[in-house]
């Protein structure tokens, strides 16, 4: 099914809109992905109301609402596009927003990254939540930015009966970070295990079902799980 979706984006077939528009919401993170991406080629009004809404779904997965978010953009006509660029330009903090529109591309990129390094090294609990709303759309898919944000993630999930939304928005980056290739996931089965021990339970059952998604793709990664097979007796 996911092939033949994404088979509908690239020959940009517009009268399967509809059709597409009705499959969102499965809960298959494929599939939504597949969707995002081929409704992004089909010149239809409805579809920019449905990205929309996946977009503002915090159940999706990350790089699902990245490539959904990419599809908006590319869907809105000039009008809309630079309307959205100047409401994220006006979202940004004020020493940040300057650099957006007059400095290149590499310039800001480098000024932003410093400045969430700045927010994630800050002990203040409202900070610390603050940066957690740069981290999927400026330090995904980055190993570096993973491993230099080591320290800010065992800090916020260090907190005890605090910073709940941030500890959820950390979990949720790290598991889909995780999910790239071997060498995050081993940078967040490491943070993970430092963690699991002193974690709330309600935390800690997302830490194992992250560190079993991890063990399952990547079984040479060492995890702190010992999985025991469960005896299936029958009736006589």
């Amino acid at each position: 099914m996911s092939r033949v979706i994404w088979r509908a984006g690239e020959l940009k077939i517009c009268a399967a809109a509809p059709l597409l528009i009705n499959l969102i919401g499965s809960g298959d993170a494929l599939r939504d992905y597949c969707l995002a991406w081929s409704l992004g080629w089909c010149d239809a009004e409805t579809a920019i109301s449905a990205l929309g809404r996946m977009l503002d779904d915090e159940k999706q997965l990350d790089h699902v609402r990245r490539i959904a978010r990419e599809a908006v953009r590319k869907l809105l006509d000039e009008k809309a596009r630079q309307e959205w660029q100047t409401k994220c330009l006006a979202a940004l903090p004020m020493e940040l927003r300057d650099l957006a529109e007059h400095s290149n591309a590499n310039q800001f990129l480098q000024a932003l990254q410093a400045y969430l390094l700045k927010l994630s090294e800050h002990p203040a609990a409202d900070l610390q939540l603050l940066a957690t709303n740069y981290l999927e759309r400026y330090a995904a898919n980055n190993i570096e930015w993973l491993r230099t944000l080591q320290p800010y993630f065992v800090s916020v999930l260090s907190r005890v009966s605090r910073a709940r939304v941030a500890k959820a928005r950390v979990l949720k980056f790290l598991a889909t970070e995780a999910s790239q290739n071997n060498e995050a996931a081993s940078i967040v089965a490491e943070i993970l295990t430092r963690q699991s021990v002193t974690m709330a339970i309600g935390n800690k059952d997302k830490t194992i079902e992250t560190m079993l998604s991890i063990h399952q793709q990547f079984p040479t990664i060492d995890v702190p799980l010992q999985l025991q097979t469960v005896e299936v007796r029958h009736a006589i």
